[in-house]
């Protein structure tokens, strides 16, 4: 498996614009540097040689106006790519503002991980051929190929995510005001969970009641939506006889990375959902008939009956990397692309 990497998320290419920007900022210095020396010593000669005074003057303004220009160019250029990226082409001025040692060390970590990840893949996809090869000549050869049983139940595996809205009008989550639609993105994509393994007919305003009724006393803020801890809470998983994996847990938020990407997709290609923690919201990753082999169906419950918001749904399949980048960009959650983009924790569920 291949993971996309926009040209931006490369170290190469990130150190390369560094080194540009550092030699730019130098040679900038100098210019500014040589011009103020270049304007005293043309103040004192003229001092001394008693020179023409308006000619000085005239030099003097240009070397001025030279410096300034120089000295504001910095400045200038930060201004413009702000504009860019509050136009919403933050894509374009990615490789200038990710272009620091920070960024480029963790990149480097991130591809470093992401190879590796590839390379085990890599491995058990050739140990599978290697099975298959093996079978088919022990089969050509008449004798009887038994195979090993799987120990996991199939059934309690999905190749769709059931889908529900958190949008549901005159519900409220918990405590009066605080509405399903603002505060129960976290209930609703665990009631996805449920209703695809192991009760169908569960629905979000089932686990609001279990929530907010304290059945299993499940954490959660009061009225303002479900605890991060709630989602590997031992009593809620045996009380509806699921199974969980901790892809990741960060604690704050972190820009996507192949590695963890690679994690959920396997996770998703194994028929399990993934419930994922992206800025101020948590929507379900899964299976989906319709997602090529490379990609994960979306199902963010912050869409409603009729399409979304205004209308308009992006429930889809996607790469994982789309899929995150595409709940960070909507409704302002992701600013900028600067710091509070990205994901902190993703589970993987399954039936018992």
């Amino acid at each position: 498996m291949v993971i996309e990497m926009d040209m931006c998320d490369s170290s190469v290419i990130l150190y390369t614009v560094y080194v540009i920007k550092t030699m730019a900022f130098i040679i900038l210095i100098v210019a500014v540097i040589f011009l103020m020396i270049s304007l005293t010593a043309r103040c004192i000669k003229a001092i001394i040689t008693d020179a023409n005074i308006p000619n000085l003057l005239k030099d003097m303004s240009k070397k001025i106006i030279a410096t300034l220009i120089l000295f504001f160019i910095p400045s200038i250029i930060n201004f413009s790519l702000d504009l860019i990226e509050e136009n919403g082409h933050e894509q374009y001025t990615a490789c200038v503002t990710n272009a620091n040692l920070e960024y480029i060390k963790e990149r480097r970590e991130q591809e470093e991980l992401a190879k590796q990840a590839e390379k085990e893949q890599e491995e058990q996809l050739m140990k599978q051929k290697i099975k298959e090869a093996e079978e088919k000549r022990n089969n050509s050869s008449g004798n009887t190929i038994i195979p090993r049983p799987d120990p996991i139940q199939t059934e309690n595996y999905a190749t769709e995510i059931k889908y529900y809205s958190q949008i549901i009008p005159g519900v409220n989550f918990c405590n009066p005001g605080h509405s399903m639609g603002g505060y129960a993105c976290g209930p609703t994509s665990l009631a996805m969970i449920i209703a695809t393994f192991t009760n169908p007919a569960y629905t979000p305003t089932d686990m609001r009641n279990y929530i907010c009724n304290k059945q299993g006393t499940i954490p959660h803020t009061e009225g303002s939506g479900l605890a991060h801890v709630a989602f590997t809470n031992a009593k809620m998983l045996s009380d509806y006889n699921l199974n969980v994996e901790t892809l990741f847990d960060y604690g704050s938020l972190k820009a996507y990375n192949d590695a963890d990407g690679a994690k959920v997709l396997a996770s998703v290609q194994a028929g399990k959902g993934v419930i994922v923690n992206v800025p101020g919201h948590y929507v379900v990753l899964g299976p989906n008939p319709s997602c090529s082999k490379n990609e994960v169906y979306l199902y963010d419950p912050a869409q409603s009956s009729v399409g979304g918001v205004g209308g308009e749904s992006y429930n889809d399949c996607y790469t994982v990397k789309e899929a995150i980048r595409r709940t960070g960009t909507r409704h302002n959650r992701c600013v900028n692309g600067r710091g509070q983009c990205g994901w902190s924790s993703a589970w993987a569920y399954s039936g018992k």
